[in-house]
């Protein structure tokens, strides 16, 4: 199936290139390409991502840079 699809990708692109080129010219399907590159700028910006949780047991005491390298791998290997 996955090869289909490429295959018909590859066919029917071009026969669209040149029916969108014959209708909003060359300028038309630049400014397409733009807006769709600036609405890929803009979708990513507008994901919110949660705050961190912090630990408030070591909270008091500023961590060293070994515990947390410790602290690093004990979460890479778990």
């Amino acid at each position: 199936m996955i090869q289909l699809g490429e295959a018909a990708a590859e066919f029917i692109a071009p026969m669209l290139a040149a029916g969108l080129l014959s209708v909003i010219h060359l300028q038309g399907i630049i400014l397409t390409d733009f807006a769709s590159f600036l609405f890929s700028l803009a979708a990513p910006v507008r994901i919110r991502f949660p705050d961190a949780k912090t630990n408030t047991a070591r909270k008091a005491g500023a961590p060293s840079l070994l515990r947390e390298m410790a602290d690093g791998w004990t979460y890479i290997t778990a």
